[in-house]
């Protein structure tokens, strides 16, 4: 039978097309390409200009071991443009395959779905022991773990130890007890022009410091009449009256006229004035302290997750488990961003206390061992969709019941308010 002239270029044009996107798909699993979503300058609102050089390094660094992944970014995003940005990205089905997420974020995200449920992937390569628990613990939702911790930003106490030392306190280590930190500052409080604590220590450091559970329940309920949650309002009102509600600012802090001052570690890394200029022009040293109680040290983490729209699942866990759980690279952390490690075996190295004694602000402050006991101390904070957007409004409401002294009669219909928008 004869073929018609012209009729087979429809069968080509389709051969043509089918070929074309075999070799495009085997080229893709041959030379894939991993997009991550990441945001310049510091996840702590300091000062940083090294975002791009660690991501450059890790990449650098994973293309040694697999130089047939291209690694891409989407460069100049800020941190608060990203959370759009990344929510546009999701919904438009282009998420990148890997992902850095805030902790105040993580929630939302992980409640609708959007990353990849790693948890056979951490217990099978059992690398989940190399972290702090707290830092590892930010990663998880519905105990089931969708990201790995990058860097955590814990609260620590700074100590004017010569307005202590004045006041009969040789020994730090007792300031751990809240009972005794609580009589310690009412008595540096009663003297002319003293203080015991910056005003920025809250309510919330102090259920911290009572190991008070503010949620609790599978409904998450908001309960503020148990003993350990009474007892750290009794704390921050104590606390107030101390000093006779003025604000106690980190300026009087830095004047000599305040025992103790809570700030974030990034924070007291890129202000240069702790404890060097306060040394060199008030003549008195700082000491680093955990926060007052047990497990009550809050932190924020940013984690590394993997977008639940990924095709490559495989070669995305090996690029987030080099971030997050490679010393090198943790150690690399330390020397280029104002947090810390997550990995307890970087904070330990010798190196470690060389970039710590290499900080204007940590000579003679703080050691290697002090700082592992702070991020031991972490808190977990509770999991569920709307937590921060509830923990603000809740925030407002008791500072403002403290402001106008009526805490107590107020808890009731705080609790009952918080509720109701939890159900």
């Amino acid at each position: 039978m004869k073929i018609k002239k012209g009729y087979w270029i429809p069968s080509l044009i389709l051969l043509i097309v089918l070929l074309v996107g075999l070799s495009k798909s085997i080229c893709d699993s041959l030379h894939p390409t991993l997009t991550i979503g990441i945001y310049t300058g510091s996840s702590w609102d300091v000062p940083n200009s090294r975002q791009y050089r660690m991501i450059n390094y890790i990449t650098k660094k994973f293309k040694k071991d697999y130089p047939n992944v291209k690694v891409a970014y989407e460069s100049g995003i800020r941190k608060s443009d990203y959370i759009n940005w990344l929510s546009e990205k999701i919904v438009n089905g282009q998420a990148p395959d890997i992902m850095i997420i805030p902790q105040e974020n993580f929630n939302v995200f992980a409640s609708e779905g959007a990353f990849k449920n790693i948890t056979n992937y951490v217990k099978r390569e059992n690398i989940g022991h190399k972290f702090y628990s707290g830092a590892l613990a930010a990663g998880q939702y519905n105990n089931k773990q969708y990201a790995l911790p990058y860097e955590t930003n814990p609260t620590i106490l700074l100590a004017n130890q010569k307005l202590l030392k004045q006041n009969g306190l040789t020994d730090l280590n007792k300031v751990q007890n809240v009972n005794y930190f609580r009589n310690l500052c009412h008595q540096i409080s009663i003297k002319k022009n003293q203080y015991g604590i910056t005003s920025n220590y809250n309510w919330y450091d102090a259920q911290l410091a009572y190991g008070s559970k503010l949620f609790e329940g599978d409904n998450h309920a908001l309960d503020l009449e148990t003993p350990k949650v009474r007892a750290g309002f009794n704390l921050i009102e104590d606390l107030n009256n101390d000093s006779q509600l003025h604000k106690v600012t980190s300026n009087m802090f830095d004047q000599g006229s305040v025992a103790f001052m809570p700030l974030n570690f990034a924070q007291y890394r890129t202000h240069t004035s702790y404890p060097y200029y306060v040394t060199q022009n008030s003549n008195f040293a700082i000491k680093t302290l955990k926060m007052p109680g047990k497990k009550s040290t809050p932190a924020s983490t940013t984690c590394f997750a993997i977008s639940s729209q990924s095709r490559k699942t495989g070669i995305a866990w090996k690029f987030i488990k080099l971030v997050c759980s490679d010393k090198q690279v943790q150690q690399k952390l330390m020397q280029n961003h104002w947090g810390c490690s997550v990995m307890p075996s970087v904070i330990k190295t010798k190196e470690t206390a060389r970039i710590l004694a290499r900080d204007e602000s940590f000579k003679d402050s703080i050691s290697t061992t002090q700082l592992d006991a702070i991020l031991k101390d972490e808190t977990v904070e509770p999991k569920f969709k709307n937590y921060y957007t509830v923990l603000a409004r809740l925030d407002y409401q008791i500072e403002t019941a403290l402001n106008s002294g009526d805490l107590a009669s107020q808890l009731f219909n705080i609790q009952l308010n918080i509720n109701k928008r939890l159900q």
